[in-house]
């Protein structure tokens, strides 16, 4: 074979064994691969602050529950503080005063104006002897006898008054017995030679008193039965009254001032 010859075929080698243009870019295959990786680590790194941000809001809302639960236990002592102060006050009262003294409560009511009379129009009231009059036991458990004033109100006129009758906004004087729905005694505004006393009707007595004993007549005697809500409610008056306890009063009218 001639030079001229074997330099043409060598030179037809070379360019047989050139690599084709497009191969220069898939002669490194994991190039490509590599390019995904790198934005997969790029995709990463949002995710991570993402989660530190979602940390952050948890901490954020667990601390904002802790303040609701504190501010909601500071606002419900806050509404019970009221309600006593209220009940003291003006909410749960003695049928004769705006406060009670539960520990002489036992003998006396602590507030209330002494009569000054006890006198009815001309007549003259001899007072009741409340011991004398029928069990309140049976009362309470004979209700066909019993005049509902809704509510729970009920009462009954265990004596007849004559004269003139009571309303809503009198200042009455009377005498009264407060005993438990069997009968025992709690108290008595004749204790120990107490005084018959009065009560304003318009807001100075439990409302079992303000309706109750409308109508009732001068030297007339009513047994009232009074459900909590009209008396002194869920709270009582302890130790003479308990929470949620229905009262009997025998009520009698000596006069209306």
């Amino acid at each position: 074979m001639s030079s001229h010859s074997k330099s043409k075929k060598s030179a037809g080698q070379r360019q047989d064994s050139a690599p084709a243009p497009q191969a220069k870019s898939a002669q490194n295959p994991n190039a490509a691969a590599k390019q995904p990786t790198s934005a997969n680590k790029t995709a990463a790194a949002p995710k991570g602050a993402s989660g530190h941000r979602f940390q952050r809001k948890l901490r954020q809302q667990q601390i904002q529950r802790q303040q609701n639960l504190i501010t909601g236990s500071l606002i419900a002592g806050v509404l019970l503080i009221v309600i006593l102060i209220a009940g003291q006050n003006n909410l749960l009262h003695w049928p004769f005063g705006s406060s009670t003294n539960a520990t002489a409560a036992k003998s006396t009511v602590i507030s209330g104006t002494p009569a000054s009379s006890a006198t009815g129009g001309t007549a003259t009231c001899s007072t009741v002897d409340f011991a004398k009059l029928p069990p309140v036991a049976t009362t309470v458990a004979d209700s066909a006898k019993l005049t509902d004033l809704g509510q729970g109100l009920k009462y009954v006129d265990l004596v007849a008054g004559s004269g003139a009758a009571v309303k809503s906004t009198d200042t009455i004087t009377v005498n009264y017995t407060l005993y438990d729905t069997t009968g025992k005694k709690l108290q008595s505004n004749l204790d120990n030679g107490g005084s018959a006393f009065q009560a304003n009707l318009n807001g100075g007595v439990i409302q079992g008193w303000s309706i109750g004993l409308v109508g009732l007549k001068t030297c007339g005697v009513r047994r009232l039965i009074i459900p909590p809500a009209l008396a002194y409610g869920a709270s009582g008056s302890p130790p003479l009254i308990q929470p949620n306890e229905t009262l009997v009063f025998d009520v009698q009218l000596i006069s209306i001032p």
